[in-house]
């Protein structure tokens, strides 16, 4: 549930930012496979698995860790993506300062 509550703070906080994509990179605990989130407008998506749309589920129906955060101006691009900041802690962007 911890992880569940903590993407919806951040959805809730990027819907107030447009300009601003949250980029969260982890791995599964069973099998240490890469994962990718997408945080814009509101929405999290998923590159790299399919994404749970039930708000009381995980976002990813496995377990994992974020292990890297990047906060990035949007739009991004195919060629160039300019990342604002970057941090290993997640709870970082919980302050919606951070995104600045």
């Amino acid at each position: 549930m911890e992880t569940i509550n903590l993407i919806n703070k951040l959805e809730k906080i990027s819907s107030k930012l447009p300009h601003r994509v949250l980029r969260l990179e982890g791995i599964l605990l069973e099998n240490e496979e890469f994962v990718e989130v997408i945080i814009f407008k509101g929405f999290s998506s998923s590159t790299t698995h399919k994404i749970e749309h039930d708000l009381e589920k995980n976002i990813i129906d496995k377990d994992f860790i974020f292990t890297k955060c990047e906060l990035l101006r949007a739009p991004l691009g195919e060629s160039e993506n300019y990342i604002i900041k970057t941090s290993e802690d997640i709870k970082n962007f919980l302050d919606r300062n951070f995104w600045n």
